[in-house]
């Protein structure tokens, strides 16, 4: 009857169970559901907001849906298209576009334009390789979109035949689409004229079909124009293009050298059209040929005048791919300021000021450095953004990113020109701790500023010395490059009255120290200072009175620590030691060692999970008593009752911890008591004059 009725009850819970669980789960269904449904109905929003160029409420649609279900891809694409019509850094771009297509969840927009925004963005950040693989495995992509990023992707990556057989079908499908055959003009164009390479029979061949639809982009792009004129085999259809070019459309850069050549423009002319093109900025190869282009006596000698007090902006693209990776601004015909982006995400990697050519400061935004130069390339300090300074002894310590390369421009007139070096071996901790006389760190916290001052002699500390909102609370001393000792001043009373000890064992350190407090040490020595691991505190001595004698110390120990007392002349009076027992992990082992003020011996009492198991001195071992009048542990022997309560109502007034106490009392003149208390325990003895103790 009774297992029915259990069995009944079991079964009656187990169906509640499940229907309470069903119940959850629908409900947390239902939640993710509807929130899904109001991040849909967000990016709709934003969609309409996104058409109507309303940048500003589109994103505050995407970021609300965001908040509903960030798996929603055209809330990315929104977001990354947002960014793109703003001009965004490219950094912001192509983060949002990879999101986008990688949650691949998509209601209002095609998953195609996700991908065509996410090849974009992979090929303007210099991702040329991981582009084409994405485009290629979505081959069944045929957009003009598409088309014009598989071409630009092939260039990128040399497969130049593979580029112009693209570009040669996209003008059949796509003729009025300008992109195309400018990627091919600019691409060749460049090629051929700063790399040096033949123009072979397939860009000719091209460039032919290309030429004789020039008219339908002139409009749309002038300079198109200029360079199918570079192509054409026919000399007199040649110079009717670029004769057409000149009359019909402004000046280009590029244009300068063929307008000399073929008398269009005065070489004067020519020469005021470069100068105004340098100001907005102009690209290092095609400054370098202008100038060569110039041969009239006068005007070498005007641009000789002008170099040497050239002020404007000289461009590099490292790479080829049309893609500024490096400006560089001169004053007075000497490099003033760098901006270099090698990853092309437009946000600055690094920057570089100089006196008068000649580095300065470099701020390195990758790995948060700023380096201040002595006598160039070598270093005098180095700050890390989180307030770490570096101050390196002078001339110890070289490192750049750049080299410096002069090249006779005209008349034997040498200009200084920027060439990037890429070091494997960037700046590191361990190589500025090795060359620094001295190191500065710090660190906010509540407000308060807290900072790290260390001395160092042939790359290791030394000293160090600590200080709060400036004020200085605590030095140390280093010994092989370890803290020996550390002096603090806990209580801001300006006295150092606590002195730490440290040691160094990189196998057993966890063993006296756990994770957090390792943190937490760390922090406190070092701040943002990198520091081998291993180090602990091994022991702490209090020297409160700042006599320079200390009253107590505490030595942490394998599994424990030991606390000592001392008297006013330094010398021992009691110590308390806890640890766990080596060979029971359920004990834990304490150790009360007193001086016996009469003999002098040392007393050692020992605990076994806070009950009192042995009391012995150098050479015998007592026992220990304990009546139910008082809850004192009393030594070989228990008085009267009322001598007890006498020596317990002492222990109520008097609660100094370790301090061996001699008591009298009228009533009983024959006999002394050695007093003592020991953590929450009381340990007493009683004697008679003429005995000796123990």
């Amino acid at each position: 009857m009774n297992i029915n009725l259990n069995k009944k009850i079991f079964f009656v819970i187990l169906f509640l169970v499940v229907s309470v669980s069903l119940l959850f789960a629908d409900n947390l269904s239902s939640s993710q559901n509807a929130n899904r449904q109001t991040a849909i109905r967000c990016a709709e929003v934003a969609k309409s907001f996104l058409m109507e160029e309303n940048y500003s409420q589109a994103l505050s649609q995407v970021e609300l849906g965001l908040a509903y279900d960030e798996t929603v891809s055209d809330l990315w694409y929104i977001k990354g298209m947002c960014a793109k019509l703003q001009k965004n850094p490219m950094a912001e771009i192509l983060e949002v576009s990879q999101k986008a297509f990688s949650y691949s969840d998509w209601t209002h927009f095609s998953e195609d334009l996700g991908i065509i925004l996410y090849a974009e963005s992979l090929i303007n950040t210099g991702k040329n390789e991981l582009a084409y693989e994405v485009l290629e495995n979505r081959k069944d992509i045929y957009s003009r979109d598409a088309e014009y990023l598989r071409a630009l992707s092939c260039y990128l990556l040399g497969d130049v035949t593979k580029a112009r057989s693209i570009i040669s079908s996209a003008i059949n499908v796509f003729p009025d689409d300008i992109r195309f055959p400018k990627l091919f003009y600019k691409n060749e164009y460049f090629s051929s004229v700063f790399l040096d390479k033949e123009i072979d029979d397939g860009a000719l061949t091209l460039a032919s079909k290309l030429n004789s639809k020039i008219s339908l982009w002139t409009k749309k792009c002038s300079e198109i124009l200029f360079y199918a004129y570079f192509f054409e085999q026919d000399e007199i259809l040649a110079q009717r293009m670029i004769h057409q070019f000149f009359s019909e459309f402004d000046v280009i850069p590029e244009s300068i050298p063929t307008a000399i050549k073929y008398n269009i423009l005065s070489q004067e002319n020519a020469r005021v059209k470069f100068e105004n093109f340098c100001n907005d900025g102009i690209d290092v190869n095609l400054f370098k040929k202008i100038i060569s282009s110039f041969t009239e006596e006068k005007q070498k000698i005007l641009l000789v005048s002008f170099l040497s007090k050239f002020s404007g902006v000289v461009t590099y693209d490292i790479n080829n791919d049309f893609i500024i990776d490096m400006k560089v601004t001169y004053n007075s015909g000497r490099p003033s300021f760098i901006q270099q982006d090698f990853n092309q995400d437009e946000v600055i990697d690094c920057e570089i000021v100089c006196d008068f050519g000649t580095p300065s400061m470099l701020y390195n935004y990758n790995h948060n450095l700023e380096v201040s130069y002595g006598t160039y390339p070598f270093i005098d300090s180095v700050k890390i953004f989180d307030d770490t300074n570096y101050f390196l002894v002078k001339n110890s310590f070289s490192w750049t990113n750049i080299d410096f390369i002069e090249e006779n421009l005209c008349m034997n007139y040498m200009f200084y020109f920027v060439k990037p070096i890429f070091q494997e071996n960037e700046i590191n901790v361990s190589s500025l701790f090795t060359n620094s006389y001295r190191i500065s760190s710090q660190i906010v916290k509540e407000n308060d500023v807290y900072q790290k001052r260390f001395v160092l002699s042939n790359g290791l500390p030394i000293q160090s010395t600590y200080s709060k909102n400036g004020i200085p609370y605590a030095n140390a001393i280093f010994e092989g490059g370890h803290i020996l000792y550390r002096n603090v001043d806990k209580n801001n009373d300006g006295i150092y009255e606590t002195t730490e000890f440290y040691k160094f064992d990189t196998f057993n350190h966890k063993n006296f120290i756990s994770e957090n407090e390792r943190r937490d040490l760390y922090l406190e020595l070092f701040g943002t200072i990198d520091a081998l691991e291993g180090l602990y505190i091994s022991k702490i001595s209090i020297d409160d009175n700042s006599d320079g004698i200390a009253e107590c110390s505490e030595e942490f120990l394998f599994s424990g620590k030991k606390t000592s007392w001392f008297d006013k002349n330094g010398n021992f009076s009691v110590s308390y030691e806890k640890f766990i027992n080596p060979e029971n992990q359920n004990e834990i082992i304490e150790k009360s060692i007193f001086t016996n003020p009469i003999n002098k011996k040392n007393i050692t009492v020992e605990f076994v999970n806070n009950v009192p198991q042995k009391l012995f001195d150098e050479t015998d071992e007592y026992s220990i008593l304990q009546n139910d009048i008082t809850p004192i542990f009393w030594i070989s022997s228990i008085p009267n009752d009322e001598l007890s309560i006498l020596v317990y109502n002492f222990f109520e007034n008097n609660d100094e911890q370790g301090k061996v106490h001699i008591l009298e009392f009228p009533k009983f003149p024959n006999i002394r008591i050695l007093a003592i208390k020991i953590g929450d325990n009381f340990f007493a003895e009683s004697f008679e004059y003429e005995q000796e103790l123990f």
